[in-house]
């Protein structure tokens, strides 16, 4: 049997050169961002911004995702046009936070297509211009981290 190394795996033969760590510690410290999945985290709402499902933020491993878990509402009425704060800065933890705003698709009541941005400062606000206030906000934002340090 030839002899192994020091992780039982057989030496290459002389002259070849792996192009893949061949170390097996050396490959899973290059996997282990990949292999980060923080499950959901709750993100808070600002004051008057309580109803409905959670609005939650999750990473695997270079991919954040922002999203609310179905309708959320105001409690201190709706949604009026423009840009409205829902999460206040530091909302979300720093370990999600994108390099710089991020925008994605905000749904609102009524068919009514908006927008959304996650700040690098963890602020969230959701956006319509329709000229009419809204009941109700869905929204998903997605962006890319560096790896953790």
């Amino acid at each position: 049997m030839p002899p192994l190394t020091d992780n039982g795996l057989p030496y290459p033969p002389a002259g070849v050169t792996p192009n893949v760590p061949y170390d097996l510690e050396q490959l899973a410290r290059a996997l282990d961002p990949l292999m980060v999945d923080t499950g959901l985290v709750v993100v808070p709402r600002l004051a008057g911004f309580e109803d409905g499902p959670d609005l939650c933020v999750r990473r695997r491993g270079y991919s954040v995702e922002l999203a609310t878990l179905g309708n959320i509402g105001g409690t201190a009425g709706t949604f009026p046009t423009g840009l409205v704060e829902i999460v206040a800065p530091g909302g979300v933890p720093e370990l999600f936070c994108p390099p710089e705003n991020r925008w994605g698709t905000a749904f609102f009541s009524s068919n009514t297509i908006g927008g959304a941005v996650c700040r690098d400062d963890g602020s969230v606000a959701v956006v319509n211009d329709t000229g009419a206030a809204r009941s109700i906000v869905q929204l998903t934002i997605v962006w890319l981290v560096e790896p953790p340090a």
